[in-house]
């Protein structure tokens, strides 16, 4: 029978060792994975789905963005009054730009028309990679919720169309030549401008755009304006591929079904909820549509091809602003314009975005997209004091405004750093920092309003840190060089 003990002593000794073995793997493999890059815990997760239930908590425990210190409870007031037509100080910057009946009809100019020492405002990119409109009052800082880097070439403008006309589109289209490509982590922006541009013939790959548009791989967002800025300036301006692209906010449904069944490209930037992750920011390549289902056919880099109705586009659409950009071959300018009608015109989509943001908050009072929709919008009017009425009211609303919000959109710091608010500015900043240090836009305003305070010490840090995720983020260099020469002045000094 010993044979017998040996076997038993054998099959002991290897369930010994193996459940020594099974509990050194459950304590070393959560070590192990937790210490990759996320762009690394991603693609194990993929490989291995199981791995998914050792994700690190995120460090930021609450739902919504901390709500504002002295909320100012006035702000239903808004609702009552009418969007402003352009201000005086906006109708004297046209004026100082250039022709203003031509910029009212393609209204974009680029920096080398800029009157000596006026400041670039965060209106929208267009088919310029540089801001569209120009301030009267001279002041050093250049406001950037949605800024371009300083560096991009300027290119031609929209023509003047003719008064516009309703154009018909087919109650049914869907474009031919787009590729769907799939993204990897946080590789929703280049993955859809690579979807759009494949439909016009270009024969890049994704990697390719997400190198340029994300220098560091832990970056959480790429903008809007840097994907219209590498159309723009890179492929066009340096690369000589005959594309441009342009954006606007207070879109549509029936103008983009009027763009997409003319041929042009479309990408929506709009909410998203990840199950077990929550909300955050996606893009959506709009390829077709269909006025008997009630759908569009979209190119979902996560999800893959698919219909999704209009309802659910637009809900989800709002909580960005109902921001789009369009891509097109630069000899298509002024077919282009006559299609956006009066939308060419930034003022009239930032005042068209403001009036729909207030119907909607009228009708949903507790609705934070919709109050944050008029703070952005007032931003982009520089009315800065009704900006902050707004954006304190998205924040005490309803659910509140999600812990990633700041991740995709800016105009809220911006907001509060012109109006003098520095304290909110480094608040809600280091809220957003405690969910992903690796973002630079969060880096940079924190350093502003640190500035401003005149903390010069921690102001430089947090613009190296911003130059650390990206250095084609310029400004930060430019802040640091204006600290380093004593220039740096905050707002209204």
């Amino acid at each position: 029978m010993w044979w017998l003990k040996l076997s038993l002593g054998c099959l002991g000794i290897s369930m010994i060792l193996s459940t020594s073995l099974t509990f050194l793997v459950l304590i070393l493999t959560p070590m192990w994975f937790r210490s990759l890059p996320t762009s690394e815990q991603v693609i194990w997760m993929n490989r291995i789905p199981l791995l998914e239930a050792f994700k690190p908590t995120r460090a930021y425990s609450a739902d919504s963005l901390p709500t504002a210190v002295n909320r100012d409870d006035d702000a239903l007031a808004l609702l009552a009054t009418m969007p402003a037509s352009p201000t005086a100080e906006l109708g004297g910057a046209l004026q100082a730009g250039g022709d203003a009946q031509n910029i009212a009809a393609a209204p974009t100019r680029g920096l080398p028309n800029t009157p000596s020492g006026a400041r670039p405002t965060s209106i929208l990119v267009t088919n310029t990679p540089v801001i569209a409109v120009l301030a009267a009052t001279p002041t050093p800082f250049p406001t950037l919720s949605l800024a371009m880097l300083p560096t991009a070439t300027t290119t031609p403008t929209l023509p003047p169309s003719p008064v516009p006309t309703e154009i018909p589109v087919p109650v049914a289209w869907q474009g031919q030549g787009f590729r769907f490509v799939q993204q990897t982590w946080n590789t929703c922006g280049p993955a859809n401008l690579t979807q759009v541009l494949y439909y016009f013939g270009w024969n890049g790959t994704k990697e390719e755009v997400t190198r340029y548009l994300k220098p560091s791989t832990e970056d959480r967002n790429v903008s809007p304006w840097e994907m219209v800025n590498y159309v723009n300036a890179h492929l066009n301006s340096e690369r000589g591929i005959p594309l441009k692209a342009l954006m606007r906010i207070g879109g549509e449904l029936s103008l983009i079904k009027r763009l997409v069944a003319n041929g042009f490209g479309v990408i929506l930037e709009k909410g998203y909820v990840v199950a077990g992750e929550g909300w955050m920011g996606h893009y959506l390549t709009i390829q077709g549509y269909d006025d008997g289902r009630g759908e569009f056919y979209v190119l979902d880099t996560y999800r893959g091809a698919r219909w999704e109705r209009y309802t659910t586009v637009d809900e989800r659409w709002q909580q960005f602003n109902r921001l789009y950009i369009v891509i097109y071959p630069a000899e298509r300018e002024r077919e282009l314009a006559l299609l956006l009608g009066p939308h060419q015109d930034v003022t009239y989509s930032i005042q068209h975005a403001l009036s729909r943001a207030k119907e909607e908050a009228s009708m949903q009072p507790d609705n934070p997209f919709a109050w944050f929709n008029m703070g952005s919008s007032y931003v982009l009017l520089r009315d800065y004091r009704n900006a902050v009425r707004a954006f304190d009211r998205a924040r005490s609303v309803g659910a509140g405004l999600p812990w990633r919000m700041l991740w995709y959109q800016f105009t809220m710091y911006e907001a509060y750093y012109y109006a003098g608010q520095y304290s909110e500015v480094i608040a809600l900043a280091d809220a957003t920092l405690g969910t992903s240090s690796d973002l630079e836009e969060s880096h940079y305003w924190r350093g502003m309003a640190l500035a401003a305070q005149g903390n010069m010490e921690e102001a430089q840090r947090a613009f190296r840190r911003v130059l650390s995720i990206n250095p084609r983020y310029t400004p930060a260099a430019d802040r640091l060089e204006e600290i380093r020469t004593g220039r740096f002045r905050p707002p209204n000094s």
